[in-house]
This record gives structure tokens, sequence and C-alpha cells, in this order.
């Protein structure tokens, strides 16, 4: 009985070590603060500082929070490794804070590429998205190519929502880039997870 327990327990941790081998960004769930994260995302601790209510407040006590900008997009992005497999799933799990509402300009839309202006972005084809959406992108760094999807999400609730993305094959081994991105709005954004995960 106990070389069961302790065959099922091994089986157990290896495929746990595998799941998480598989992940590609570190610190996905911000479990570790900001770490390894870049753009206008801030930890529960220093989005507190700039607004106390929010050190008591369960909604902004974890993840990372994102104050939406009303006059120009808002991001939060990772450069990571690629692996020798090419297609990468990307899942994004968010709240939006009561109230939120993105710009309803249909200019603040076009040519993407051009509002998010960080590096590697000036090479990007130009893309629009509808109103009242945003997007997420996983690319080479090394070779811009990559991909991107718009985000239809719900209003008017604080409810946990995920986006799944399968994605598409990119070349591999070579650097990436993962980027979360949301326009001009008012409101918050808590970001609870931004997984990125290989398979063949």
């Amino acid at each position: 009985m106990t070389m069961r327990i302790s065959a099922l327990a091994f089986l157990l941790l290896a495929t746990a070590s595998l799941l998480r081998a598989d992940e590609m960004v570190q610190n996905a769930d911000f479990s570790d603060g900001s770490n390894n994260w870049r753009g206008d995302g801030k930890t529960a601790a220093e989005y507190a500082q700039d607004n106390p209510t929010a050190a008591t407040d369960t909604f902004t006590s974890k993840g990372l929070i994102v104050q939406l900008n009303p006059d120009h997009w808002t991001k939060v992005f990772q450069d990571f490794n690629g692996s020798k497999d090419t297609h990468y799933q990307l899942v994004v799990t968010y709240k939006f804070s009561p109230g939120l509402a993105f710009s309803s300009k249909a200019e603040d839309y076009v040519n993407i590429p051009d509002k998010i202006r960080f590096q590697h972005s000036e090479n990007w084809t130009p893309f629009n998205i509808p109103a009242g959406q945003f997007f997420v992108t996983v690319d080479d760094a090394d070779n811009t190519k990559g991909y991107w999807e718009k985000v239809t999400s719900k209003f008017n609730t604080t409810d946990t929502q995920k986006y799944v993305d399968p994605g598409l094959p990119l070349t591999p081994d070579a650097g990436k880039m993962v980027t979360v991105a949301f326009p001009p709005g008012t409101g918050t954004v808590v970001l609870l997870s931004i997984s990125v995960t290989s398979s063949p």
C-alpha cells in the first residue's frame, strides 16, 4: 500500500513539474508582485499608495492593477524565450472595476501599433479593432512576426473573466513578447494571470 501511494505521489509531482515547465512567462500569476512584467501595472501595495481605500478592498487585494488612462492606451508586457515547440496558447484572467468604460471614439482604435508605442511596435503591420475592445498579442521580438487578437468582455460586472487564445505557430527558439493592452477609458482592470504555454 505504501509503495502504491509513493508511486502515485511521484507521478503527481512529475506531472506538476511538467506543467510548470510548459509555462513560458515568469510570474504568470503575479504571486511575485510585478517582477518580470513591464508597463502600466501596479501591485496591490503600489496601487494602495495612491488609492488609500484600496488597501481594504478585496477587489484590488491581489493581481496586477492597471488604471485606465482617459487619453492613451495602457499595457502590460513581458519578454520571454521561445522553445522548440512553436504553438503558443495565451490565457488572460482578469476583472473589471464597477463602472469601467472603454473609449467609444473610433479614432482610439485605428492604427493600434502607433497607439502602443514601444520597442518593435513600429514594425508591426497597422491594424484596427472595434471600439470597446482590448487586444492581446504574442510576437517574435527579434523577427517582428506574431499574432494579435481582440478581446470582447462583459461590462458592469466584477466577476472574474477569462480569455483563452489558442494562438498561432511562431518561429522556434526566438525572443518573444506577450502584451495585453487596454484602450483609453475610465476604471481599473485587475489582471489575475497572464499565462503563455507551448505545445507541439
